[in-house]
């Protein structure tokens, strides 16, 4: 399983979107990010930008999950000390 469509689930889930939240967000269509998560297709590098902007992570968080992951809760505890 790739990291990607692991990390794309995994951030959608954490703010509890569902497919067709995102999907609307992004302009795609729910299958499209289904596919995304499933590791049926990737997206296009116009949509990465776009799943960087709306999960507030930077590119290569995303394509690194248990990064992303470890610095998603870094940036949790932070702010939950602020």
């Amino acid at each position: 399983m790739s990291t990607l469509q692991n990390a794309i689930r995994e951030f959608r889930q954490e703010r509890g979107w569902t497919q067709l939240q995102l999907a609307n967000m992004l302009g795609v269509t729910p299958v499209t990010v289904y596919n995304w998560e499933r590791g049926k297709y990737e997206p296009k590098v116009a949509q990465l930008r776009a799943l960087t902007h709306i999960f507030g992570i930077c590119m290569i968080c995303l394509g690194q999950a248990d990064v992303a992951q470890n610095i998603a809760q870094v940036v949790q505890d932070f702010g939950e000390r602020i």
